[in-house]
């Protein structure tokens, strides 16, 4: 991003049957704009920059509506995001489409940059824990413990009902 004549040359992309598209609304005065999609959870992107400025790499998932043309939040459980050879995530990074991670770096023109991601779906295979989920667990973990406090009281219901009739049976006893 700078200006109009801001682009990059993409110079191998490891996944052959990604789609790249070059959006008009991704392309103005601040330069060009690609739209890059892989479904092979680790793709390696290498390109150059065209023209001092700004790169702006943003993470996000498929914008995907229902009927009534309402997002449908599709996860994406970022596991590595490597900037020539730097990782740029200290733990992973949830991202949908509404909420993408977004990465920005000063570059010079001709500058060689190599991206390389590794992602999961959000679902049961996915390394993400969040505090949701912990929270989960801690929730499963009370209701187990209060179904066996529940059981406890129970039983000891039960055992003063006993106590009681054989209380009342020794009192009848003693009538006698």
């Amino acid at each position: 991003m700078n200006n109009n004549e801001n682009n990059i040359d993409i110079l191998n992309i490891s996944d052959k049957s990604s789609k790249i598209n070059s959006p008009e609304w991704f392309n103005g005065d601040k330069g060009k704009g690609y739209v890059i999609e892989s479904s092979i959870n680790n793709v390696s992107i290498k390109f150059k920059c065209i023209n001092d400025g700004k790169l702006n790499i943003t993470l996000r998932s498929k914008d995907i509506r229902d009927k009534l043309n309402q997002h449908f939040p599709i996860y994406i459980d970022y596991i590595s995001f490597i900037v020539n050879g730097e990782e740029q995530l200290n733990k992973n990074q949830l991202i949908s489409h509404d909420k993408p991670l977004k990465y920005y770096k000063d570059v010079k023109n001709g500058e060689i940059i190599e991206v390389t991601l590794k992602w999961l779906p959000f679902n049961t295979n996915s390394e993400y824990k969040s505090d949701i989920t912990q929270l989960k667990n801690e929730i499963n973990e009370l209701k187990s413990e209060n179904k066996l406090l529940k059981n406890s009281i129970n039983s000891l219901q039960e055992e003063n009902e006993i106590m009681k009739t054989k209380s009342y049976m020794i009192k009848n006893l003693f009538k006698i």
